[in-house]
């Protein structure tokens, strides 16, 4: 820690203290997650990740435009944590460049690829929340439409003789319509708590940062 800390410039100084306690957390929060996944991870499977699939079946012909901007998003942020990892590869290989010259400590170099390593294990779980919480949204905004189609059809009904057939009719899917919201409902928050030991820690290495 000493190695790590040592220079005459107090700014500089303050940035390793930062960077160091980010690390410190990052590392807290990976180890807990880890454990906290290893063990409930059958949970986490069928919870999420099969509940979320099962979603996506059933909105597969419902109104598509919900997809549009959650796909978009889903690119951008792809593209965006490429473009934050190839900075921190370039500062790895930038102080690599200032060890040869020595200048810089070979402790910084290590601290700075275990520092980039324990980044992209947070930035996974984070995505992760992101993705799933993401598409509860395009769910939620599916539902939405289709909810609306339904109030169309059922404003639309008049007296007549095949009136109680149609409904019949429209209150199934309404109850249909029912069982997936309380689905969709049941994902984000089996989600929330999932990424919440996650979620406190990326709230604290912001913090800090900030």
């Amino acid at each position: 820690f000493r190695t790590l800390t040592d220079t005459l410039d107090r700014r500089l100084q303050l940035l390793f203290y930062v960077s160091f306690t980010n690390t410190a957390i990052k590392y807290a929060t990976v180890i807990v997650t880890y454990v906290a996944n290893t063990v409930h991870f059958e949970a986490i499977n069928q919870r999420c990740t099969m509940q979320r699939t099962h979603l996506e079946f059933e909105f597969k012909n419902a109104p598509q435009e919900p997809k549009r901007p959650f796909e978009f998003f889903m690119y951008f942020k792809f593209c965006l944590i490429n473009l934050m990892m190839m900075i921190q590869v370039c500062g790895i290989f930038a102080q690599y460049g200032e060890v040869g010259k020595g200048s810089v400590s070979q402790v910084r170099v290590h601290f700075a690829i275990y520092a980039f390593v324990l980044w992209n294990y947070t930035e996974n779980m984070a995505d992760y929340c992101y993705f799933i919480n993401g598409s509860v949204l395009k769910y939620y905004r599916q539902f939405n439409l289709q909810l609306g189609s339904l109030r169309d059809e059922m404003d639309g009904l008049r007296p007549g003789g095949m009136l109680l057939h149609h409904c019949c009719e429209l209150s199934d899917r309404l109850e249909e319509l029912r069982r997936r919201c309380r689905e969709i409902h049941d994902l984000q928050r089996e989600s929330f708590r999932m990424h919440q030991f996650q979620l406190i820690g990326l709230m604290l290495s912001t913090l800090i940062n900030n």
